[in-house]
């Protein structure tokens, strides 16, 4: 006989000689609580620590950004305005594709709602 089959005949002598106890009524209630409290917890402590980890990172790539228009000589970049002509274009271009977008997201949630997962 090895050690954990003696430890294990002395551990179910030992378990054999407790009194059988019911459990409280709320007890599942009160532990199954208690465990959803703690993953809730560590969800947001996780989230927490995802958000922080990206800010920290999106600093530290503007901050170098910023060293390297600074330092580096990087010529600024000029931006203007299209012209006023072209405009009504880019406005329908635009509406358009606002307009394709949301019938797609109605359609979407239309056909979800028929074939669930």
């Amino acid at each position: 006989m090895n050690k954990n089959e003696k430890e294990t005949d002395w551990l179910k002598l030992l378990f054999s000689r407790l009194p059988e106890e019911d459990l409280n009524a709320s007890f599942c209630n009160d532990t199954m609580k208690r465990i959803l409290k703690e993953a809730a917890r560590k969800k947001r402590r996780n989230e927490f620590m995802g958000l922080a980890a990206v800010s920290l990172a999106s600093l530290a790539i503007m901050g170098i950004a910023a060293g390297a228009i600074f330092y580096a000589g990087i010529p600024r970049i000029e931006w203007r305005m299209p012209d006023l002509p072209s405009l009504p274009f880019y406005l329908y271009i635009g509406v358009l594709s606002l307009l394709l977008l949301g019938m797609d997201f109605l359609l979407r949630r239309a056909y979800r709602k028929r074939h669930p997962l």
